[in-house]
């Protein structure tokens, strides 16, 4: 192949410099044109959705003692697990230290029959372990035998108990060997999936036609449940704030004389802990083990590399929340981890914190100690410490932006860092975020005089709608409502006499649970957060007015929307919204335990908002809110979030359990992905553009169906690299196959998938190239003679008679393809007529196409066979045999 590639050279002499390209491919055409992101829920084992396939990771770990036991006290959770010797991946070494003579993990649980929602399906689970020592199973666990084909493995059944709301599997540890501990503990779930589909639940091998592989065959293979990943693959990115942790509550007795700020930081932001993070080998992913002391346990939240793995396996884009007390080496140190495991082609949004300006979190207040170390000074004397808290914030997410960036290096256009706003404050937006005037006149500023918008991406809202009709001050006024009092009110306003007395900006509430002494959800708990007075006092221009009450609260939402945008247009930055949706909550409610009255209204209150989110008007609602933000030029949306349950503290979830089948919010959200394709100019750059680097020659392949009229060398590249300068300055060929030269196809000469292109140009530095907005993942042909049931691109291949035939291709879908999976076809009297064709290594055998293929990788040809991949943007010599000439033969290429 080498040297009949280089009898091609003298054509085009530069043709050997070398070729290598950044390739930005999204690898999942499910979310390639969704303007929606999603926002998914901790790894809390009572929440209702199913992310892994291993229950253990998402564990509750309580350490218990035997109720005989005289100085027991509470055998439910003694809270000794300061006293408990930890092994570095969190699993007990001993059961000794302290009055705990078990340490227990707790599975799934949950007031599913007061959330009206089913239980997670039950059934027989394998648990696999290593060491020495012994389980005990209890509560909706039971052991049913050891299994039958492997060692260190129980067969437990979980099944659902009279009551629903009893659900909870326990599985303890009640003996361990100090020098072979028992470890590495997994809970298996049953079923598995068919024919390498990880977005499909088999519950057994009874409903698949083909190869049935078992959760537990691949536990070390794959780490997400199906069911959850078929949610998530429609979404353009996922918001990763609750897998982070993000959000640690804080206790309402907190009093900074008592214990000062600093020290309440999760301990992950410390510099000296990022090699003591967790890694995907620790016990939990829940932050139940509290590690450090039970006061204050440390919240890190689930590993990087799981969070890269779940974006790869989707192919989607990341939005990662960098805690608030991150170091430049934590940051530098995660840039480097995300960089190194997130597939090409697919980008971070990076997020300094989480809501800034809500007291309800920890990094409110730590933010505000940060300010106060500033004297800082502006032409408006604006001297005070929520001015000096939101610009050290602006500050900080500048650095972290740069920190990024600079690790990302030539990748750093895969990383847009946003300004996390305000919805409901434009004022702040744009004097203390985007004009940052305190931080952009300090001296101290190594760019004094930018503003903090110049050196950001873009400014995320979260534009709720409906979270005034909530509050205390309404409640009296809402408790005897129905359904369409309060859909009126989310519609046309109207409804409610008087604006709330002190709104300020609420905290959102809870989105977990609290869990009673026996680890079940408290009934009718109040929200965790509560409105805290001196929020209210600093951002007096952020309250709700009697405004919102006449308007309704969609436009109130859109009236925030619009502002923010103009902003955002003003600044040169983008819009996107980093939570949105409903917030139909009681905020600030009595106490129920205080006054008996509240709870017969809280309960009435919250069944209202229950009933509202179960309803179709709710879907309708969802569909205004987001054509809403279309209208006013916002970009990506992240709406909160996927699935949660309906409680008191609220229904976040667009559906309310892992396997609801479309409920009206989370239809309207499909709808809407499926009928707005994403608006904004280059939101879908993953596969249609790409880094050509200078003076290199490239061998590419279009890897979309180009729009009729739009597909000349012109229109294609000209926007690009420049129309006068082809020919000087860049210039395109392709290899015609049936005189076995090189051709100039000149400006107005057509491109088309499936021809392989040699491109290069000369401008000095690296351009990037970019397909026609209109070009579609479907490709233009389609043959129906495919082994696959999604069809396969057919391209025909030149033969010689006597002679090998040499074709240059181009790979013509945006995700990768292997090699062994491609076909070649030929007319009916031959070898390969059949309905699937042949295999390449058949059509070898058969002396028709040869197995191999080759590549230009920048330093030579390379060969590609068996499973090795063909991906987007790749240009391929292909090579027919002797024996083909008229044969016809066609190769199929099939779709993924």
């Amino acid at each position: 192949m080498k040297q009949m590639i280089k009898s091609f050279v003298p054509t085009i002499s530069l043709l050997m410099i070398g070729l290598s390209f950044s390739q930005n491919a999204h690898t999942s055409p499910a979310n390639q044109k969704s303007p929606l992101a999603i926002n998914v829920a901790g790894m809390q084992r009572w929440n209702t959705d199913w992310p892994l396939i291993d229950e253990m990771k998402r564990a509750e770990v309580v350490t218990q003692c035997a109720p005989t036991a005289s100085d027991c006290g509470n055998n439910w959770n003694t809270e000794e697990y300061e006293k408990v010797d930890w092994d570095a991946n969190g699993w007990p070494r001993s059961l000794s230290g302290g009055r705990f003579t078990k340490i227990s993990y707790l599975l799934f649980g949950g007031a599913y029959d007061r959330w009206d929602a089913p239980p997670p399906p039950t059934g027989y689970f394998h648990v696999l372990y290593e060491g020495e020592g012994s389980l005990e199973y209890g509560q909706a666990a039971s052991k049913v035998g050891p299994c039958p084909d492997r060692d260190h493995c129980d067969i437990v059944k979980i099944e659902t108990p009279d009551t629903a709301n009893d659900l909870v599997a326990r599985i303890s540890i009640i003996a361990t060997t100090s020098d072979n501990h028992l470890r590495n503990i997994q809970v298996i779930w049953p079923g598995g999936i068919c024919n390498g589909d990880v977005f499909t639940y088999h519950a057994s091998a009874a409903s698949c036609t083909g190869n049935y592989q078992s959760f537990v065959d691949l536990k070390d293979q794959i780490t997400f449940h199906p069911d959850y990943l078929k949610d998530l693959k429609h979404y353009k990115a996922i918001r990763f704030m609750d897998f982070q942790r993000a959000n640690e509550t804080i206790a309402t007795e907190f009093d900074e004389t008592v214990k000062p700020w600093g020290e309440w930081v999760f301990d992950m932001n410390e510099e000296t802990l990022w090699a003591n993070r967790r890694l995907p080998s620790y016990s939990v992913w829940s932050d139940s083990i509290p590690v450090s002391t039970v006061e204050y346990p440390p919240s890190r939240g689930v590993p990087v590399e799981v969070m890269v793995e779940l974006l790869n396996v989707l192919g989607s884009d990341g939005w990662f929340t960098v805690p608030f007390a991150a170091t430049d080496n934590y940051v530098q140190k995660f840039a480097r981890l995300v960089k190194e495991k997130l597939n090409k082609g697919q980008k971070i949004y990076l997020e300094y914190g989480n809501e800034a300006w809500n007291y309800a979190f920890r990094g409110a207040r730590w933010i505000k100690a940060k300010g106060k170390q500033y004297n800082w000074s502006s032409s408006s004397n604006d001297h005070d410490e929520y001015a000096r808290q939101t610009n050290w914030f602006a500050k900080r997410t500048i650095e972290i932006c740069n920190l990024w960036k600079t690790e990302w290096g030539g990748d750093s256009d895969r990383v847009e860092c946003v300004m996390g706003g305000q919805a409901a404050s434009e004022w702040v937006t744009e004097h203390r975020l985007l004009d940052c005037e305190l931080w952009k006149n300090s001296s101290e500023n190594p760019k004094k005089g930018q503003t903090c918008a110049s050196q950001v991406d873009a400014l995320a809202i979260a534009p709720y709608f409906g979270g005034y009709i909530g509050d205390s001050n309404y409640r009296n006024q809402i408790k005897d409502w129905d359904k369409s009092r309060v859909f009126t009110e989310i519609n046309n306003g109207g409804q409610l006499s008087g604006a709330a007395e002190v709104l300020g900006i609420p905290a959102s509430p809870s989105r977990y649970p609290s869990v009673d002494s026996e680890g079940r959800p408290e009934e009718n708990q109040i929200p965790v957060q509560e409105v805290i007075s001196e929020q209210a006092e600093l951002l007096p221009e952020a309250q709700v007015s009697a405004e919102a009450t006449s308007v309704g609260a969609l436009a109130e939402a859109q009236g925030w929307m619009s502002n923010q945008a103009k902003l955002a247009r003003n600044y040169g930055v983008d819009l996107l919204a980093y939570e949105g949706g409903q917030h139909l909550v009681g905020i600030n409610y009595p106490s129920s335990h205080d006054d008996p009255g509240a709870k017969v209204i809280n309960d009435k209150i919250t069944q209202l908002f229950r009933n509202a989110n179960r309803d179709d008007r709710m879907g309708t609602a969802y569909t205004r809110h987001l054509n809403d933000w279309k209208d006013v030029g916002g970009k990506l949306f992240a709406v909160f979030d996927a699935v949660g349950p309906s409680s008191q503290s609220g229904s976040w979830g667009i559906k309310e359990y892992q396997n609801q089948s479309s409920p009206p919010k989370h239809s309207a959200v499909q709808s809407f992905m499926t009928n707005n394709p994403c608006w904004w100019a280059g939101c879908d750059e993953g596969v249609v553009s790409y880094t050509l680097p200078d003076n290199q020659w490239q061998q590419i392949g279009l890897p979309r169906a180009l729009p009729d009229g739009q597909n000349t060398v012109a229109k294609v590249f000209g926007d690009d690299l420049g129309i006068p300068g082809y020919n000087t300055k860049w210039a395109v060929y392709f290899y015609d196959t049936a005189d076995g030269g090189y051709v100039n196809p000149g400006l107005d000469g057509m491109l088309q998938q499936g021809v392989g292109y040699w491109i290069i140009q000369k401008s000095g530095e690296d351009a990037t190239l970019s397909l026609p907005s209109g070009s579609t993942t479907t490709p233009e042909v389609i043959s129906t003679q495919c082994p696959s049931e999604n069809g396969c691109f057919e391209i025909p291949l030149i033969t010689k008679d006597g002679a090998t035939g040499w074709n240059m291709l181009g790979h013509v879908f945006e995700s990768e393809v292997r090699l062994d999976q491609l076909r070649v076809v030929t007319k009916s009297d031959s070898t390969c007529a059949g309905a699937d064709g042949c295999t390449l290594e058949e059509a070898k055998t058969a002396g028709i196409v040869h197995d191999q293929f080759w590549r230009y990788d920048g330093t030579g040809y390379q060969p590609l066979g068996g499973s090795d991949l063909i991906k987007p943007w790749y240009g391929l010599w292909v090579a027919t045999l002797d024996s083909a000439y008229n044969l016809e033969p066609k190769l199929l290429i099939p779709a993924p």
